[in-house]
């Protein structure tokens, strides 16, 4: 798999970031005309058939009643930028009516895109994912799909910066009203704890130590019940 600049995800350090930073140029050609070729993936496998890239059919009712910011109404703030050229689309399928733009942190918009077929590299069956990609003033800075039962785990979680300073951000479920960080102790580091309020079904947060992920993540409701906690091994940050 492959990463986009100093991007980790939580469950893999070296290439659990899925399918990173995307075109869209391409995407937003296609949001706009609806036309285009689906995609052959996996290690010379191909499904049975290819799916259209973009789709105007809604996401699975399962990552609807997952994602609020999906359910709620499109808003012409939710539109993709029309400035930028890369690589192919995330996949196959684009639920071009139900991108949203969730929140803007520090002059980068955060858009959470939902697509039918991810498109694996390491497999042919269809899943359905959520992309969180982040684009700012210079374009993309990363971007991580899960599925939703991945981001029920607590698995939606990416990193991006440089040895000294990074950001860190992710989906969660409905409900979820706050979210703690704990990252460990190192023979360089110091253990630091980093608190994010999620917008949208959307966090994000700085967090003064190398693009690395937490240790643990705890998830509070509103009321500051403990909903979740997740231990993630260091072998699958």
């Amino acid at each position: 798999m492959k990463r986009y600049g100093a991007v980790s995800r939580a469950r893999s350090n070296e290439g659990g970031l899925r399918r990173l930073a995307v075109s869209l140029t391409i995407l937003v050609s296609l949001v706009g005309t609806g036309v285009g070729a689906g995609a052959a993936y996996g290690n010379g496998a191909q499904c049975s058939h290819k799916l259209p890239a973009t789709s105007n059919s809604a996401p699975s009712a399962k990552l609807l009643s997952t994602l609020g910011v999906l359910r709620r109404a499109k808003a012409p703030s939710d539109a993709l930028p029309t400035s930028f050229s890369g690589p192919p689309p995330l996949g196959e399928g684009l639920y071009v009516n139900y991108i949203r733009r969730a929140r803007v942190v520090a002059g980068t918009s955060y858009y959470v895109i939902p697509v039918k077929n991810a498109g694996h590299t390491d497999r042919c069956p269809r899943t359905e994912e959520a992309f969180l990609t982040g684009i700012g003033p210079t374009g993309i800075s990363g971007s991580i799909g899960a599925s939703q039962a991945e981001i029920a785990r607590g698995e939606a979680v990416g990193t991006v910066g440089s040895d000294r300073a990074s950001v860190v951000s992710g989906i969660v479920p409905d409900g979820v009203a706050k979210v703690i960080l704990r990252y460990p102790t190192s023979p360089r580091r110091r253990g630091i704890i980093v608190t994010a309020v999620p917008s949208e079904n959307v966090f994000v947060a700085s967090v003064s130590r190398g693009a690395s992920s937490p240790r643990t993540i705890v998830w509070r409701s509103v009321s500051g019940t403990t909903l979740k906690t997740i231990h993630l091994h260091p072998s699958r940050r």
